[in-house]
């Protein structure tokens, strides 16, 4: 999943799965301050995950 936020401010996103079996993602985040940097793994509960896109920034979620 790639999420951008073009934004000048933080942004709360909720990602909802309807099918699949994924229990965790890891983010990657690029933005004016990070160069692909590794966020920790975020959990997926009841299909859902939210994560904070900081502003003017591009982050990859993979599927563990």
């Amino acid at each position: 999943i790639v999420a951008l936020n073009t934004g000048t401010s933080p942004l709360q996103q909720i990602v909802s799965m309807t099918s699949g079996s994924a229990t965790a993602f890891t983010s990657y985040t690029t933005s004016q301050t990070k160069n692909c940097a590794d966020g920790g793994d975020i959990a997926v509960v009841n299909g859902a995950f939210t994560a904070t896109l900081e502003p003017s920034s591009i982050t990859t979620f993979v599927s563990k």
